[in-house]
């Protein structure tokens, strides 16, 4: 019974071994149809030799212009000219001649005593007195030329009324002229004659 049991687990284990190699056959059959698979070598394809070999030619290692002692040539550069002139330093400008001189005649067409003056006229209800950054004061400063005066204005000037040039033609020292056109605004003093009346009064002066 024993020597039957044996040789029943043989005849199983065998069988069983033959259909796995047969399994793995089939697995692992190449189709003849399909191109062949070469495999490359895992290492490779060439290794240098520790000892070339050959004739051993002394500096064959060396570069062109390049010294035998491992140093590199400066390179120079051939030069057929002389070297460029450094240039000189623009010259420094002279100084302006300031001349003071005081002039001949002076000649003011429909002015104002200041700023101030003529918005305190336009607008009366503010205080421009202190709203005003300059005032361009005339009045305080006409005393201070010298030179024949000539004001001209019109009577009808509604830009810069007329008492404001007649308050500056106050304030100015001789000799001094004001000329008031009765008709003439502030833009047309010319048409009434000021062109020629300045030519008159500075041929005058000079």
């Amino acid at each position: 019974m024993a020597a039957a049991t044996k040789l029943l687990a043989l005849v199983t284990v065998s069988a069983l071994g033959g259909l796995g190699w047969l399994a793995y056959e089939r697995i692992t059959a190449v189709d003849p149809s399909a191109p062949p698979l070469i495999r490359a070598d895992d290492g490779p394809i060439k290794i240098r030799p520790e000892d070339p070999g050959g004739m051993a030619v002394p500096d064959q290692d060396k570069l062109i212009y390049q010294t035998l002692n491992g140093g590199l040539v400066e390179e120079t550069v051939e030069r057929l000219l002389p070297p460029p002139e450094e240039p000189l330093p623009p010259p420094e400008p002279p100084e302006p001649e300031i001349v003071e001189q005081a002039p001949a005649a002076v000649v003011l067409e429909a002015p104002y005593s200041s700023i101030t003056d003529v918005a305190r006229a336009s607008f009366p209800f503010l205080p421009v007195k202190f709203l005003l950054l300059d005032h361009f004061d005339s009045a305080a400063k006409i005393a201070g030329v010298a030179a024949p005066l000539l004001i001209v204005h019109g009577a009808r000037d509604g830009t810069i009324p007329l008492r404001f040039g007649e308050k500056l033609f106050a304030a100015a020292a001789e000799p001094k002229t004001l000329t008031i056109y009765p008709e003439a605004g502030h833009n047309d003093l010319y048409q009434y004659g000021m062109g020629s009346l300045t030519v008159d009064f500075i041929k005058a002066s000079i």
